[in-house]
């Protein structure tokens, strides 16, 4: 349990260090199911699987060794079947892993619909659209559930044969003991005693080939997990990062940037803004106004050219300076769950209640907020509803 703990902390940790261009190729829905669902399945198999299987394997090296000191040959006839076994199980595994991928695939857009459908439950409304809705989801529902079934499917049609090529050994077993019996090589009570060490190894031998389905289930969200954990964080910060303070003069030089190496937005702009001057970008949707405030944010890097701020390199600056820095409106107002006052002083929560105030006036807010019920205390929903 305190495994998972730290792998769910380390996988928030990493969500947070990655960049934009990283975040935006995958959905809401994919991340937190990682965070969630993911870890869930291999805390079940570390606290469940992984517990009866050092128990079994070490119950079955037991049972071997006794096995082969008793009878050398009739133990051979056991063991035969056993790597025959474990490369059919291997072979199922591969089999079944496509499976579960493409069901992990249909969940995460499962996940990525929910989030949209509830975020949006007000437009959902607003239009009328809930049977609509419903029967999307029941289709997307059924394609989990198709791909779910057809993983299991495989994988209870080929466990049969898995146990056939154990039971080999059984009838060898069987066969050759009760000539040795007849041969008057081994005793009666003997043959008796070996079949019930034989009957004992048996038991974990059939919980073990039944392992590849759960192993490769938690071996899927395990990839998905370090998926993100060993990504590499391509805005990383120098270990010589400057602090400055930062007065204001913003230049571009021969900057270029695309969200996608082969889709440029931006191709060789420079150009300089002085301190204290108020700039208006104009444009059509998409040209990259936007664009443009990332980078200064350093939300991402330049593809070519270098973005400085008083004569440094933003690549060059501490993280925590620049954003500290920094004041931004951006295009969609986002507001955590939280009081009034939380959601002010995000950006600063050590500050105090007349520098929340002063910011509140500046933002001429502040009437606003002395009228709500609670006043700056007053608690907004998710996204302020």
């Amino acid at each position: 349990t305190r495994f998972i703990r730290d792998l769910r902390k380390d996988l928030f940790d990493k969500i947070q260090l990655i960049s934009m261009k990283s975040f935006s190729r995958r959905t809401s829905g994919e991340i937190i199911r990682r965070l969630s669902e993911d870890a869930r399945v291999l805390q079940n198999f570390m606290t469940g699987n992984g517990r009866q299987m050092i128990l079994n394997v070490a119950a079955l090296m037991v049972l071997a060794i006794i096995m082969f000191v008793t009878n050398w040959r009739l133990a051979l006839m056991v063991v035969i079947p056993l790597p025959v076994a474990g490369w059919a199980a291997q072979k199922i595994m591969k089999r079944i892993g496509a499976g579960y991928q493409r069901w992990w695939r249909k969940t995460c857009d499962s996940s990525k619909y929910l989030n949209d459908v509830i975020s949006g439950t007000k437009v959902v409304k607003s239009y009328g659209s809930e049977e609509r809705e419903i029967e999307r989801y029941k289709g997307i529902s059924y394609k989990v559930s198709k791909n779910l079934e057809r993983a299991e499917c495989t994988w209870y049609l080929l466990y049969p044969i898995m146990r056939y090529i154990l039971a080999v050994g059984e009838m060898l077993m069987l066969y050759f003991g009760a000539s040795y019996v007849m041969g008057m090589t081994i005793t009666l009570g003997e043959f008796v005693q070996f079949t019930g060490y034989a009957s004992m190894m048996y038991g974990p031998v059939y919980w073990l080939i039944q392992l590849p389905r759960t192993l490769t289930q938690a071996m899927v969200s395990a990839g998905k997990v370090f998926e993100i954990l060993d990504e590499p964080i391509d805005l990383s910060e120098s270990e010589n990062a400057l602090k400055c303070d930062i007065e204001g003069n913003i230049t571009f030089e021969n900057v270029s940037f695309g969200y996608t190496a082969y889709n440029p937005v931006l191709k060789n702009i420079s150009f300089e803004i002085k301190q204290g001057e108020m700039i208006g970008l104009v444009g059509h949707s998409g040209v990259g106004k936007s664009t443009l405030i990332n980078l200064v944010m350093r939300l991402y890097d330049p593809t070519y050219g270098s973005i400085k701020i008083d004569g440094t390199d933003l690549r060059e600056m501490s993280s925590e300076s620049l954003h500290s820095r920094l004041g931004v409106v951006l295009q969609e107002t986002f507001l955590f769950n939280g009081t009034v006052m939380e959601n002010i002083a995000y950006s600063k929560p050590d500050a105090t209640f007349e520098e929340i105030i002063a910011a509140a006036k500046i933002a001429d807010c502040h009437d606003f907020i002395t009228r709500l019920p609670d006043g700056y205390n007053t608690y907004v929903g998710e996204k302020g509803y």
